[in-house]
């Protein structure tokens, strides 16, 4: 059995823009994500060494198990199952890992964001090598304004989960709201490779679009604006990139009306 746990991606990214949009984040302060039940798969393992961490060893094969019925509660959107598997889990196994990076998934899921960083940190401080636990920390400090701090987990969650695009793409917000803008396509670049579905494709043109507003580039952000939608139209971040363009249509025809007026005369 393959006892890792994995990266809640679709449900991590809804938590990100509605806590964004919450504290009034200038990216994402249109954001009408929800946060919705959780989505269809968990795509990512906690680590892709191929190895099993100590930690994992030590657990009982039945709390293992068990924390692998909690994930598949959370797939389903089923919460409290979820929470009543890893409840049994950590009153047998008090020591295992992969039940408090569960502990705080469900945690950020309810936007209890103190509680679930202590979870991930016990994860960290039982088991060093599952990556979700520092992708979570990631959003949690990004959700707090404390991006520089936040690439520090995001940065060792990508040496234990080194093809998932998540944490590309949380890396570059990170790095957009530190103005790396550098940083920011790097990251971009390396989430694009990884982008295999609409949504993701939908969430990495939006970000490019950030990238060209922060330039002052609104010509580029409309055309990244307009590929967003494209791409995913009834996506979240589609619903963004309308609201968005809406912002920069008078910036635009401004900068429009700027170049005529400066245009030389033959």
């Amino acid at each position: 059995m393959n006892s890792c746990t994995a990266v809640l991606e679709n449900h991590l990214r809804r938590i990100l823009l509605t806590t964004l949009a919450a504290v009034g984040m200038i990216w994402f302060s249109e954001s009408a994500a929800t946060q919705a039940d959780l989505p269809g798969l968990l795509s990512h393992p906690s680590s892709t060494s191929g190895t099993v961490s100590v930690n994992q060893l030590l657990s009982s094969d039945k709390s293992l198990r068990t924390v692998s019925r909690a994930r598949e509660f959370l797939i389903d959107g089923h919460i409290d199952k979820a929470q009543k598997e890893i409840t049994k889990v950590l009153q047998a196994s008090p020591n295992c890992a992969l039940a408090f990076d569960i502990q705080g998934v469900i945690h950020l899921r309810a936007g209890n964001f103190d509680d679930a960083a202590n979870e991930f940190q016990k994860t960290i401080d039982l088991d060093p090598t599952v990556g979700q636990a520092y992708v979570g920390l990631g959003i949690i400090l990004m959700s707090r304004h404390r991006f520089k701090e936040a690439l520090v987990p995001l940065d060792r969650a990508r040496s234990f989960l080194p093809t998932t695009w998540l944490v590309y793409f949380e890396s570059a917000i990170a790095n957009l709201q530190l103005g790396d803008i550098q940083s920011t396509l790097k990251q971009v670049e390396y989430a694009e490779k990884l982008a295999a579905d609409p949504e993701k494709r939908s969430a990495t043109a939006y970000v490019r679009a950030l990238i060209s507003i922060k330039l002052r580039d609104f010509e580029s952000a409309t055309r990244n604006m307009d590929e967003t939608i494209k791409i995913d139209p009834a996506g979240s971040y589609a619903e963004l990139a309308r609201a968005r363009i809406e912002q920069i249509k008078p910036l635009l025809q401004t900068g429009k009306k700027s170049l005529a007026e400066n245009k030389p005369q033959p």
